[in-house]
């Protein structure tokens, strides 16, 4: 079970499914570079990493595709990795939800991430490396396959963001922005869908 990102790399590595590409530009070529890969396999398509972006600290990284194959869901979700067929695999995972048992929260202090904090005048969302995929986007993608967890103002429920009624809110299938300072949303659309953009 791989208990951060640098594990679950490490795993995906393993697997001979992780490419890595050292040098592109967050300004359009990650986006090129991932669509060409990915128009030229026949078979399941590989995560990639992104490295050494121009303009960023060396330790900044862009990762595509990390769910885009059954091995690297299943091993997301720390399931048997040798599931060749997709029913498979969702039983199995429904099969693993009917056994769990929710865990009890506890507080914590708060984890070192939680100590950088930017407000007003000191925000810069440009410190990112996030991508601007295809020219006709509406701007720089901070994530695409994300979960946003909230709180619920009115009755106090906190977690993932879910459309239901009364939820004016719903999923969000990316963050843009087009701005240094505003970060931006884009309602969940089917995958794919440029009319979003």
């Amino acid at each position: 079970m791989s208990r951060d990102l640098r594990q679950w790399l490490q795993a995906v590595q393993d697997l001979g499914e992780l490419r890595t590409i050292k040098n592109a530009s967050w300004e359009l070529e990650m986006g090129a570079l991932v669509d060409i890969l990915y128009a030229r396999s026949n078979e399941a398509h590989p995560a990639i990493l992104f490295e050494n972006i121009p303009g960023y600290p060396d330790n900044a990284r862009v990762l595509f595709g990390l769910v885009g194959s059954l091995r690297r869901l299943a091993l997301t979700w720390n399931l048997d990795l040798s599931f060749s067929d997709p029913m498979q695999l969702v039983e199995s995972c429904r099969q693993k939800l009917r056994r769990m048992t929710p865990i009890p929260h506890r507080y914590v202090e708060p984890p070192p991430t939680l100590s950088e904090k930017h407000r007003g005048g000191e925000i810069n969302l440009w410190e990112f490396p996030s991508p601007l995929c295809h020219e006709l986007d509406g701007g720089r993608y901070f994530g695409t396959g994300h979960m946003v967890i909230t709180s619920d103002p009115d009755t106090g429920w906190a977690g993932p963001r879910r459309a239901h009624p009364g939820n004016q809110h719903g999923p969000f299938q990316a963050r843009r922005t087009t701005y240094e300072k505003v970060p931006g949303i884009q309602p969940a659309l089917s995958h794919g869908d440029r009319r979003g953009r």
